[in-house]
């Protein structure tokens, strides 16, 4: 497509045969976009969505305004989303809503008093766009724009705190954050398939299971390419591409080795593999929006994991409705997470990579609320997180001590000169192949070869683990601590239920 233009330097634009000025957009470095701007009118269509703005549709505002205005979006458009058309657009529309009354002439005409009245139109995107667009021509010293005032946009809230993210800060139970209790019930799910598993029940299932481990957009797991998978040494990663209107290069985000396996299996699927090789993406499944758009759009998935989670029969234990599962209720719980577990507001936006700390600072409120589900304030104490549930973290068998004879014994890993003896492993090594759980913690974990023994002391497990716990939370410098506390509540409340079961109290 390149060759149908040709470059001039001195302009920094692309021309096509009959002389009509374009910018190359190269938001996705892949597939670059050719921009038609020597109208009036610029307008860009990507993946079905058309993006535009009419310069003459603001003729309030005057041409040197104009001017400096199009000198910022040409720069922005080469890297950055052919959404900052539209943003630009609504951006515009909150001007002119007082030009009129106030007939500016330049940039330089607009008083911090004016900035305050536009502040109070817009919304937080159009605050964030316009004090952007003012920093960038106000750097490039156009048309009167002012550094000082830029400097007094920015100390200024784009967010109204009491709005922003308000099913967050309220934990509100359809809306907002996703509760562990919840969270596990939905994470063990996405690890097995369904009887009868389709191609596109499979990638729901990677879609959502890549949303949990990553806290992502949904737009940027649909948007991975088909190679988006990479293994090196025993870490597995998702080059996953940007988000909004950022630059579009690509970044490994790591994930669990479950998932990386599930994600090699889907991908040997040849129906899934013709799909991957005809669009570039990883994540396939036949329908409208992959054969017009060459992608699986936000809203389809959407609405895919909503009905994939009422197919997997998921009811919430805090409201006893079934559980509504929608990406941004996994990316809510995400920022929870990290907040919860003590990360400082810029890693937990740079994580989740956001623009601004306003989202960050609503998942710290939301953990310091006096809302928050009494099961999310732990602490420290192990056991609390996962109180609604116990039963899904034990699969195993309470047995006998006769029926734990022929198979190899599980002890509780502590240096004694007694070890106790907890249960057995009754997993047949032939036929299922060597196990890579840990030979404590994994029986006890959801593994359904585990023959607990009914006669065994299991309150000393429990004190294990909870020393365990101890020592590894007051060792420091844990990056995954959120994820870390869960495993050993995992535990905790498998033998919890192993004991239950034992004392006859198990439903």
């Amino acid at each position: 497509m390149d060759n149908d233009f040709q470059y001039a330097s001195k302009e920094n634009l692309y021309f096509d045969k009959a002389g009509k000025a374009h910018i190359k957009n190269e938001f996705d470095p892949k597939s670059p976009q050719f921009i038609n701007i020597s109208g009036e009118t610029w307008t860009s269509v990507r993946n079905g969505k058309r993006d535009s703005i009419n310069w003459e549709r603001f003729i309030s505002l005057p041409k040197t305004m104009l001017d400096a205005l199009k000198i910022v979006l040409r720069c922005k458009l080469k890297t950055n989303s052919s959404f900052y058309i539209t943003r630009f657009r609504l951006g515009l529309e909150a001007l002119e809503q007082i030009q009129p009354e106030k007939n500016w002439e330049t940039w330089g005409d607009i008083s911090i008093n004016d900035w305050q009245e536009i502040w109070q139109l817009g919304n937080p995107d159009t605050r964030s766009l316009l004090r952007e667009t003012y920093k960038q021509m106000a750097k490039q010293k156009l048309d009167g724009a002012s550094l000082s005032i830029s400097n007094e946009l920015d100390r200024w809230k784009g967010r109204d705190d009491l709005v922003h993210l308000k099913a967050v800060r309220t934990w509100n139970s359809e809306l907002g954050a996703l509760t562990s209790a919840e969270m596990e019930l939905l994470r063990q799910k996405l690890g097995r398939q369904l009887e009868n598993e389709t191609i596109k029940d499979w990638s729901v299932r990677i879609s959502t299971w890549s949303m949990v481990e990553t806290f992502k957009r949904c737009s940027q797991i649909t948007g991975m390419g088909k190679s988006a998978l990479h293994v090196i040494g025993e870490q597995n990663f998702l080059m996953i591409p940007g988000v909004k209107a950022q630059a579009g290069d690509e970044k490994m985000w790591p994930i669990s080795a479950e998932l990386a396996a599930c994600i090699k299996s889907y991908c040997a699927n040849p129906e899934v593999a013709s799909l991957q090789n005809k669009h570039n993406r990883l994540i396939v499944f036949d329908c409208k929006s992959l054969r017009e758009h060459s992608h699986i759009q936000s809203a389809v998935m959407k609405n895919c994991i909503q009905a994939y989670a009422k197919k997997l029969g998921l009811v919430s234990p805090r409201t006893n409705k079934g559980l509504n599962v929608t990406p941004n209720r996994l990316r809510h719980t995400g920022g929870t997470k990290l907040a919860e577990h003590g990360f400082p507001r810029d890693v937990i936006a740079e994580i989740l990579e956001h623009d601004s700390y306003g989202s960050a600072d609503a998942y710290i409120d939301a953990i310091g609320s006096d809302l928050i589900p009494a099961i999310e304030k732990s602490d420290r104490k192990l056991g609390a997180l996962f109180s609604e549930i116990s039963e899904i973290f034990f699969k195993g068998k309470v047995v006998d001590s006769e029926e734990i004879d022929k198979h190899s014994p599980v002890y509780i890993p502590i240096i004694e000169e007694s070890p106790v003896l907890v249960g057995a492993c009754g997993r047949d090594s032939i036929k299922e192949g060597k196990c890579s759980r840990h030979p404590f913690m994994g029986c006890y974990d959801n593994c359904p070869s585990f023959m607990a023994w009914k006669d065994a002391d299991h309150t000393k497990s429990l004190h294990y683990v909870e020393s365990e716990f101890e020592r590894w939370d007051h060792a420091g410098g844990h990056k995954d601590r959120w994820k870390a506390k869960a495993e050993f509540e995992r535990v905790y409340k498998a033998i919890s239920e192993v004991i239950a079961q034992v004392e006859g109290r198990s439903s």
